[in-house]
């Protein structure tokens, strides 16, 4: 392989990395955040489930204090998603470590 070749090849992994940094970070972002969401409704149906409502749902003036929460982050929030946010935060991490592995076989640290 030519110099300008392995430049090239090393050009492209090192910014397969980083891309693949930054899906990572966008990734674990989402799994946080739905982990407020799910944080919150299970505090507030395990504490005080009458407080709990969705997407401001009318109920008495006697719970003022109620904890709503959107049915679309509900739902972003069920088993199979966070199942394939979870698989697809492996898969970038393997990949990530990958590239890193590949970046380090061709002289340069990841």
């Amino acid at each position: 392989m030519s110099q300008e070749e392995q430049d090239v090849l090393v050009g492209k992994t090192a910014r397969e990395y980083k891309e693949a940094n930054e899906k990572i970070s966008r990734l674990k972002v989402k799994a946080f955040s739905l982990g407020r969401v799910l944080h919150g409704l299970g505090v507030t149906l395990a504490q005080y489930p009458e407080l709990l409502s969705f997407d401001e749902e009318s109920m008495d003036a006697i719970y003022d204090m109620r904890s709503n929460f959107s049915m679309k982050d509900a739902k972003e929030a069920s088993p199979e998603n966070i199942q394939n946010l979870c698989r697809e935060i492996r898969q970038a991490i393997a990949e990530r470590d990958r590239l890193a592995q590949e970046l380090q076989s061709l002289g340069y640290g990841a």
